[in-house]
């Protein structure tokens, strides 16, 4: 059986294959759960950042991302 996805999810999907490093696993309503090697050059902060970055018609809007690391899915 094929599972559909919403439209808001499959451009979401678009915009993070763009970004380097970061494999979107999971996302649940506003949150995103991702793998990316186990290096300093790939953090929580780093995805928080690339998450607030604006299109052209987000010019204006308060767009901010807060996140953490872990080995295992859990609540922040």
């Amino acid at each position: 059986m094929a599972t559909l996805k919403s439209e808001e999810q499959q451009e979401y999907e678009a915009w993070a294959s763009d970004q380097p490093g970061f494999e979107i696993v999971l996302t649940v309503h506003d949150e995103v759960i991702a793998e990316a090697p186990d290096h300093p050059a790939f953090t929580s902060d780093i995805l928080s950042a690339l998450m607030a970055q604006g299109e052209d018609w987000t010019e204006g809007l308060p767009l901010a991302a807060a996140g953490f690391e872990a080995y295992r899915y859990r609540k922040g």
